[in-house]
């Protein structure tokens, strides 16, 4: 009879320990699915598109308007107007819903002072606007403003131009380190 208690007790230890290292090693399968998936999740999130441009560059729309001293020459030509083609405005395209972008609201020149306002869309939190003019065999003139990440201004005097001539102007939205969004278009400064 002694024989028979002691092979249900041992059945019985074993059948204890088959579940408690099953139980471990479910456990062990679920964090380690677990911790692959997080692992994925945060690649995909660090990972910056290959262009090395975080984001969509906009295009200033401004000579559609009429702004003295802008020029649609340059920039990225993508179709970003969304409003409706049978609707009559006079107000200017916007970019696509959730797309960082930069329009220039107005470039006036008055006396020996070139002035600049712009709208930034999308754009999150606050950051820095470089303005850069540039012309081709001149040392670029460079303005750099804070922003709240809705507007930026900046103005020049005439006189720190080079020359008086056409210059191509690159506005660019900073938040940190890194650059959000940038337009160019061509200004003349006389």
């Amino acid at each position: 009879m002694r024989k028979s208690q002691n092979s249900l007790s041992f059945k019985k230890s074993l059948s204890k320990r088959i579940v408690i290292i099953t139980t471990i090693a479910i456990f062990t399968i679920i964090v380690a699915i677990c911790g692959a998936l997080f692992a994925i999740n945060r690649m995909s999130v660090d990972r910056e598109p290959e262009n090395n441009t975080p984001y969509e560059t906009s295009t200033d729309r401004n000579s559609e308007k009429g702004l003295p001293g802008s020029d649609y020459a340059t920039g990225n030509t993508e179709d970003t107007d969304t409003r409706d083609p049978n609707e009559n405005s006079d107000s200017p395209p916007s970019p696509r819903s959730g797309t960082p972008a930069i329009e220039v609201s107005s470039f006036t020149q008055n006396n020996d002072t070139v002035n600049i306002k712009t709208i930034l869309s999308s754009v999150k939190g606050s950051g820095k606007c470089v303005f850069t003019f540039s012309k081709d065999d001149t040392k670029p003139l460079v303005k750099e403003v804070k922003s709240d990440g809705k507007t930026c201004s900046a103005s020049a005097k005439t006189a720190e131009f080079s020359k008086l001539d056409i210059w191509t102007l690159t506005i660019a939205f900073y938040s940190g380190s890194k650059k959000v969004v940038d337009t160019s278009l061509n200004v003349t400064i006389n």
